[in-house]
């Protein structure tokens, strides 16, 4: 709804020179604060309607996942859509509950401002051209919104949250270069000092911490160490766990556990060999649709000396379901599993947060890569396995 006192100084102004009532002149007001709220009611609800259609979906040949024409434009048309729906009621009705609300929802939406669609079915989105300049400007007009949104103390502290949650992640652009990461780190920064146990945090300090590893690999380690010395509990377990991860980029990563099917799994027993430790889970759609490459991989190199260990991430409940897939796939490695889920110690003690993860091993058991997916296994697998010998000893055994 509008600002009130600005209306009611103007209708007192046209009360008084046109001769009304006091009577009248409040019968006016409430009338237009009615109508006025009617109306963000209304926009509000058709905003929730076109928030609710389903989204559109890909279409499926042949167990495969092809994006066509018709699939871009209901993805442009519906973020379109949404977004025209939430700016008008952020420009009508700022003063509105709901507004903050709708600018954490709009800074939310997807938009493409499309250019030109080509081959989609051959080329998929790399065929889609899009306008720069106007993705840019939305960008900041949605950092706008988002930046005098977070101004108001009047949200509840959930929209606050979301508004801030919204606000990091609109500011990844500026982690392109270390130079300018720090504003990303300031809103970071400002969520965890305001909502400490944000289950969003982890997520954004994985962000954060993909670009020191990559622009600034001497700062992560007295980073993560730093964030393991801090005050919020689970924050400091996840920083625990890369820790881990980063000394096995220089010291031979250490496990022992029994497979699924009774075999042991002894990492120093596998010296010598080239490794693919891959956590996934039944359940997890992109994770299978890793195992084809994997696959292959496996098959093409297991001869020269390379290995896999699966990591299940399933439940215990599963435990039936991940035996049927692996004997219907005929998955030769072995499957460590816990039935604990994220909460398998396999995943803690590296703070595994999000799967398909595959840490690969070089021949002296030291991560060589944390993101060897896709064409990129292949490559790293050849790569440290080189040329002739075929590896080490066995190491996985009844």
């Amino acid at each position: 709804m509008t600002c009130l006192f600005p209306f009611l100084s103007l209708a007192a102004s046209r009360a008084a020179t046109l001769g009304l009532s006091a009577v009248f002149l409040l019968s006016l007001v409430a009338s237009t604060f009615a109508t006025d709220l009617a109306s963000a009611d209304a926009l509000w609800a058709r905003f929730k309607v076109e928030q609710s259609k389903p989204r559109p979906v890909p279409e499926r040949r042949e167990d495969q996942t092809v994006i066509t024409r018709g699939y871009v434009e209901a993805m442009r048309d519906r973020g379109d859509a949404v977004a025209r729906l939430l700016q008008e009621f952020i420009d009508r009705y700022p003063e509105d509950p709901r507004c903050g609300e709708a600018v954490a929802e709009l800074a939310a939406t997807v938009r493409f401002f499309i250019i030109e669609i080509g081959d989609v079915e051959r080329r998929g989105w790399d065929a889609v051209r899009r306008d720069p300049e106007a993705g840019r400007a939305w960008k900041a007009k949605v950092d706008y919104w988002l930046t005098s949104a977070l101004g108001n103390p009047r949200w509840s502290p959930a929209v606050r949250q979301r508004l801030l949650e919204r606000w990091v992640e609109n500011g990844r652009g500026s982690l392109v270069q270390r130079e300018t990461s720090d504003d990303y780190r300031l809103r970071l920064d400002q969520l965890r000092h305001d909502f400490p146990h944000a289950r969003s945090i982890i997520m954004y300090e994985r962000i954060y911490l993909a670009m020191l590893r990559s622009l600034d690999p001497a700062a992560v380690k007295p980073w993560l160490a730093s964030i393991a010395a801090g005050p919020i509990s689970e924050l400091a377990v996840w920083a625990e766990g890369e820790l881990r991860v980063e000394r096995a980029r220089f010291e031979p990563m250490v496990g022992k556990a029994t497979a699924l099917d009774g075999r042991v799994v002894d990492l120093a027993a596998l010296r010598g060999k080239v490794v693919l430790i891959e956590y996934w889970a039944t359940w997890c759609g992109p994770c299978i649709a890793e195992l084809p490459t994997i696959r292959r991989v496996y098959d093409a190199y297991h001869e020269r000396g390379f290995e896999i260990i699966g990591i299940s991430l399933d439940n215990q409940e599963a435990k039936a379901r991940l035996t049927e897939f692996v004997a219907t796939h005929s998955l030769p490695w072995p499957q460590v599993f816990e039935g604990k889920g994220w909460r398998s110690e396999w995943a803690t003690n590296y703070a595994i947060q999000a799967i398909p993860a595959m840490f690969l091993l070089d021949r002296e058991g030291r991560i060589a890569s944390l993101n060897a997916r896709g064409p990129k296994l292949e490559q790293e697998v050849r790569r440290l396995l080189g040329p002739g010998r075929a590896g080490g000893t066995a190491s996985v055994h009844p």
